[in-house]
């Protein structure tokens, strides 16, 4: 079953317990899957102690720490003091730090002017909302520029048509994920780690020159 209804019918115990092993599940079986050279993203639970763990499990996994990040995954779950600390100790081992909004808000600007985090996850839900409006979507590339003035790359979520991925686009973010790209696959299914030419994704596609500027 989808992991999110099965870690919600866990008590908090065991669900604590679920995320620690899934956590050591996906860093031991990353050798496993021939994807040399790409970058692995894992979520820091909220249970206490959960960041330590990762900590542990990276001294006894044949994963370079370079090519780590780690992101908040239910970012709503943490107590926002708290985060800087739990920052320190993940950096303190090497990893890189993502950070991303809340489930269908904005990114949360002041926490990331805070932690500084190397990448800012823009959360699909919104990002959808904004891209789907003509004057919203305006804003992106400003929004966009401003995170990457400050030292971190931007990866924008939930990218489901190719008018949300065009909006991607032009705002000018570093990193792209959601269904069109790459939908989810079972467990044990062949990785495809072939590259995308975004190009032949608008190949056919009628294209529209506005009379007055600007791009549709």
């Amino acid at each position: 079953m989808p992991p999110r209804p099965y870690l919600a019918s866990l008590p908090a115990g065991e669900r604590a317990f679920a995320e620690r092993l899934a956590a050591a599940l996906h860093l031991g079986n990353y050798r496993h899957f021939d994807l040399q050279g790409l970058d692995c993203i894992i979520g820091v639970g909220s249970s206490q102690g959960f960041a330590e763990d990762i900590a542990k499990l990276l001294d006894r996994v044949e994963l370079p720490v370079d090519r780590m990040t780690s992101t908040f995954r239910n970012l709503a779950a943490f107590d926002f003091e708290t985060i800087p600390d739990i920052v320190r100790t993940l950096r303190g081992h090497g990893l890189r730090i993502a950070l991303g909004g809340i489930a269908g808000e904005p990114p949360p600007l002041d926490l990331i002017r805070t932690v500084a985090p190397d990448l800012v996850r823009i959360d699909g839900l919104w990002f959808r909302r904004v891209a789907e409006s003509e004057g919203a979507s305006r804003l992106l590339p400003r929004l966009v520029e401003g995170f990457q003035a400050d030292g971190a790359q931007v990866l924008i979520e939930g990218i489901e048509t190719r008018r949300q991925l065009s909006a991607a686009l032009d705002a000018g973010a570093d990193l792209y994920q959601g269904f069109l790209l790459s939908a989810p696959q079972l467990a044990g299914t062949a990785t495809d780690a072939a590259e995308i030419e975004f190009s032949e994704m608008f190949a056919g596609e009628a294209k529209v020159i506005p009379l007055f500027g600007g791009r549709r």
